[in-house]
């Protein structure tokens, strides 16, 4: 595709729309200095092209430099006559600074104004709401979005957000239940069902959903809050060698700094041998755990240990 743009631009170098097909590529293949550079000349080319100046927009805020997206913008207003997208990206640029909010509210308002049937717009205002903890507010704009856009998982998945910090569970697995039907390969979804199940207790769905996000972590998004909940919900679930495997993982190959931080996982897994009566492993584990932490737990596993084995000097 590049080369047939390069030799159009060859026969024809004043053409602003083959330096604009350019950029076009450019940003498909992240070649985003490369696509920068075609954009302005398509700019020098054709200054009052609505679409170069919202894209020349788009460009500058990515850059942070915020004063130059707010001249394209504004530049490109009076130039295109679906004007909604331009008024949210000014109203998202505004609302990145508390001083600026209330321009934010007034280009949302603007953007739902100029085409109220456009889901997108409802949904940047209520990110916005979310941001600033109007969660009913927020609700109100999501709902609205799915409304126009039933398809919008990342609704779905704010809304779930929103009702987490409500505390309104049932409504928040809800939320994310819907997003996870719409995008059910979705890394994000599935971690956020474990993680909205582990908080409401219920532990079986907390082990289905983090196992579903562990097997759909392609891009390396890896968090050990996931093999932690699962591994405790297995624990709590008295499955113990599937938790004492969780816990190994999470060990397998972390640092010392991560593993002196997080000394708590081996007092667990001497949990689980406990509860198994396997008390040499659990004496084990909880040494091991009061090498840096004299924390609580490992001490009352410690001296619970030394109880069942009858050993009355160490137990003392």
């Amino acid at each position: 595709a590049l080369k047939l743009i390069d030799a159009a631009i060859e026969n024809k170098p004043n053409e602003s729309q083959f330096f604009y097909k350019k950029y076009q590529v450019y940003s498909q293949i992240n070649e985003t200095e490369k696509a920068n550079i075609a954009l302005k000349k398509a700019n020098v080319l054709q200054p009052n092209d609505p679409d170069i100046l919202l894209d020349l927009g788009v460009a500058y805020y990515r850059e942070n430099k915020i004063d130059s997206a707010k001249y394209y913008y504004q530049k490109c207003i009076p130039l295109k006559k679906a004007k909604f997208d331009v008024y949210n990206n000014l109203a998202n640029l505004y609302a990145q600074n508390e001083i600026t909010k209330d321009s934010a509210v007034f280009y949302y308002q603007k953007a739902l104004i100029d085409d109220p049937k456009q889901a997108s717009s409802y949904y940047n205002f209520g990110n916005f709401y979310k941001n600033q903890e109007k969660y009913d507010m927020a609700i109100q704009m999501y709902e609205q979005a799915l409304d126009l856009n039933p398809s919008l998982s990342s609704a779905y998945t704010n809304l779930a957000v929103v009702y987490s910090e409500k505390k309104e569970m049932q409504l928040a697995i809800k939320s994310a239940l819907k997003a996870a039907e719409i995008e059910p390969n979705d890394y994000g979804n599935n971690a956020m069902l474990a993680d909205l199940y582990f908080e409401n207790k219920d532990y079986k769905n907390t082990i289905k959903y983090a196992t579903t996000a562990l097997q759909l972590d392609k891009k390396g998004y890896f968090t050990t809050k996931l093999f932690e909940i699962r591994a405790l919900s297995r624990q709590f679930l008295e499955e113990y060698n599937n938790a004492i495997a969780d816990y190994l993982d999470m060990l397998e190959n972390a640092s010392d700094e991560f593993k002196k931080e997080n000394s708590s996982i081996y007092s667990n897994i001497g949990y689980c041998y406990l509860e198994q009566n396997e008390l040499e492993n659990a004496l084990i584990y909880f040494n091991t755990s009061l090498k840096d932490n004299n924390e609580i737990d490992a001490l009352i596993g410690l001296f619970t240990t030394y109880y069942q084995m009858n050993n009355a000097v160490e137990f003392k």
